[in-house]
This record gives structure tokens, sequence and C-alpha cells, in this order.
């Protein structure tokens, strides 16, 4: 289980979630293209309508959401480095339990 949620910030499941952050990214990028077309056909003199600066303000929100997201993602948040101290610790122990479970020894021999 433990290492499930370690392999979250590593190898594919990594790219996984890159790769969907930097889709909308894009996704983020093409909109805003595209309503900046639009709203210079249908400026109100030299000033942008409204819409345009709600989209604006929509952008920088998703680009903060992203980046939260993203620092989540990567483990940066300080997960991944409590995750593998918590799997360390537990490997450790897991050393030093499986050998006295099969056998006579108590732990303190250990």
């Amino acid at each position: 289980m433990l290492q499930g949620e370690l392999d979250k910030f590593s190898g594919s499941v990594l790219l996984t979630n890159n790769d969907a952050l930097a889709d909308i990214e894009h996704e983020i990028v093409g909109w805003t293209e595209c309503g900046v077309q639009v709203f210079n056909r249908h400026k109100q003199q030299d000033d942008y309508p409204h819409d345009y600066k709600v989209m604006i303000k929509l952008n920088k929100e998703l680009r903060h959401m992203c980046s939260q997201y993203g620092v989540r993602v990567t483990g940066e948040n300080g997960m991944a480095k409590f995750i593998i101290q918590l799997n360390t610790a537990l490997e450790t122990w897991e050393n030093k339990l499986v050998p006295v479970m099969h056998s006579q020894q108590n732990l303190a021999q250990r």
C-alpha cells in the first residue's frame, strides 16, 4: 500500500500527471488566443470587453491551481519525503521482525 503511494511520485504515474498538466496549460493558451482574437474584433474604444477581463482572471486562477497541483504531483509539498522516510522505517522493522517470526530468537537478541 505504501509502495503504491510512493510510486505516485515517480515513473509512469508522474509522467502521466505531468502530461495532464501540460495538456491543461496547452488548453489555457489555446482558448486565450482564440478569445483574444474574438475580443479584438469587439473592442470598445480602445478597451476590451468585460468578458476579456474575466477570461484573464480565470486564466490566472487556473494557472495558480495548476501550479499547486504540480507541487502536489511531484511531492514538493513534503509528502514524497514523508512517505520515503516512513517506508524506510517500516522496511527496517520488517527486516528485524521477519527473521524473528521464523525462528525462536526474540527481538532483543537481534
